[in-house]
């Protein structure tokens, strides 16, 4: 099952490309990691929530960073 895991990570992660080479990486990371816990866990729905976790921080932060005074 690995090589399908990086195989599918990389390919998810492809389309992260237009947003540089770190979000891909960090595409790349999560989809080894989420292959590894689904592997183990056999649980989708935690994978699920994780994501939309991580989209609604990456979506609400820079929002909330600039309503704080950091001077």
């Amino acid at each position: 099952p690995w090589p399908i895991i990086i195989s599918l990570a990389l390919f998810r992660a492809s389309y992260h490309l237009y947003q540089g080479i770190g979000p891909f990486i960090g595409n790349v990371a999560m989809g080894i990691i989420f292959g590894w816990y689904f592997l183990r866990k056999g649980r989708l729905m935690p994978l699920v929530w994780a994501h939309v976790i991580i989209d609604a921080v990456g979506f609400l932060a820079p929002g909330v960073l600039a309503l704080v005074d950091f001077g």
